[in-house]
């Protein structure tokens, strides 16, 4: 078929691309770096301190609060752990 491509091409233009850029080029799923929903740069992570925690991230300066005034709220990639199923990973 004129203008098809090859399986062995598109497979090597996929592994040249970043996932991103193949998405969007041949899937036509556009999809920012870091997703739709959430920046890396608004997460926080937290270390139990006993009565506090310690909350950080990268690009800044850790800060100490107390537990009494703040909310816990965690988040976990359920696609990762549904992908590890159906290739039969366990943790």
């Amino acid at each position: 078929m004129a203008g098809a491509l090859r399986i062995e091409d598109l497979k090597a233009t996929q592994a040249a691309l970043e996932p991103f850029l193949f998405n969007a080029l041949y899937r036509g799923r556009p999809m920012p770096l870091e997703g739709n929903l959430f920046r890396r740069s608004s997460f926080r992570y937290f270390q139990d301190g006993g009565g506090h925690y310690v909350l950080s991230r990268p690009d800044a300066e850790s800060l100490i609060v107390d537990k009494e005034q703040y909310w816990r709220f965690v988040t976990a990639d359920l696609g990762l752990e549904y992908r590890r199923r159906l290739r039969g990973q366990t943790r």
